[in-house]
Parts: structure tokens; C-alpha cells; sequence
């Protein structure tokens, strides 16, 4: 994945395995690592048990981010404009 074609504010995907996760990138360097929000959106648009997963400017997560089978978490090319779909009456 190319991650300096990332923005602030766009959502993103990652795997580790048969696991996955998804968040808002809130740090984009001119090198291209990537700082990731995560957690759990609430209707109010605040997160909850937020953690930040750092990324390599090749996409993939920093040593001991990621799950213990897998290894590092790493970015994968899926697009989508929001992690959840709206709730009725939601703009």
C-alpha cells in the first residue's frame, strides 16, 4: 500500500491473520508512516477505547502492534467512506 497517498481523516483497514481492524487516520509524515485511531465510535461521533496503531510507510504495523499468531497489523487497500454505515435520520 502506498501510504503516503493516505489523508488525515480517511478511513482504513488492517489485518494481522484472521484478524482485522479499522480507524481514522489522524497522521500522515512526508515519509509516509501513519498513525491510525481506533475504538469505538459512539452515535455522538466521540471514540471510546481508543488506541493509536502505528504504520511503516510500506503499511505495515510497528513490532508488537498486531496479534501474537500473526504478527504486526498491516494496512490493506479497501476502499469505503465510513467504518459503519449511518443510522437512520444520520447525516
Amino acid at each position: 500500500m502506498d501510504t503516503k497517498k493516505l489523508k488525515v481523516g480517511q478511513y482504513v483497514r488492517f489485518r494481522s491473520g484472521i484478524y482485522s481492524g479499522s480507524g481514522t487516520v489522524i497522521k500522515v509524515t512526508p515519509d509516509g508512516e501513519v498513525d491510525v485511531q481506533t475504538g469505538v465510535r459512539q452515535v455522538d461521533g466521540t471514540w471510546n477505547a481508543c488506541e493509536v496503531e502505528h504504520f511503516h510507510n510500506n503499511g505495515r504495523g510497528w513490532i508488537g502492534e498486531g496479534t501474537y499468531e500473526n504478527g504486526p497489523w498491516e494496512l490493506v487497500e479497501e476502499e469505503f467512506d465510513e467504518p459503519f454505515p449511518k443510522r437512520k435520520g444520520e447525516h
